[in-house]
């Protein structure tokens, strides 16, 4: 459970950074489900399913924002936060992703994007790339 520590311990001190900002996150992948399975034996809540899955998460963090609904203070303040943290490893981590899997049409992140059930035809791709690159300074 070392990685679950390690997780714990970083999305808390990414919600301190934010406390003045109140930014809805939303937590996913193998964390999201290890802390709703911990919530879930915590609090007894029934559930749709008999037995559930061990708790199990890889070592990084999932995290969501609706960045297509951000507000203009809010792009701005994304803007400051990615200058400020830029040399951090994490954005670091996250710009080279935007690089090679938003680079292109036919990279896989726009085409794992197009393929998703949610995805809509209508949605500004384009625009939501070059928001990313911005705020990423890629």
């Amino acid at each position: 459970m070392a990685w679950m520590d390690l997780l714990t311990a970083n999305l808390l001190d990414l919600l301190f950074e934010l406390h003045k900002h109140p930014v809805p996150l939303t937590i996913g992948g193998g964390f999201g489900l290890y802390l709703k399975r911990m919530r879930l034996d915590e609090t007894r809540e029934r559930t749709l399913f008999s037995q559930l899955p061990m708790p199990r998460a890889t070592n990084d963090l999932d995290l969501f924002a609706i960045a297509a609904m951000l507000v203009e203070s809010e792009y701005q303040e994304s803007l400051r936060l990615g200058n400020l943290y830029g040399k951090d490893s994490h954005v670091e981590t996250a710009r080279g992703i935007i690089r090679s899997d938003f680079a292109q049409p036919n990279s896989i992140g726009l085409i794992r994007l197009r393929e998703h059930p949610l995805f809509r035809p209508e949605f500004p791709v384009g625009e939501f790339i070059a928001l990313l690159k911005e705020v990423f300074r890629t």
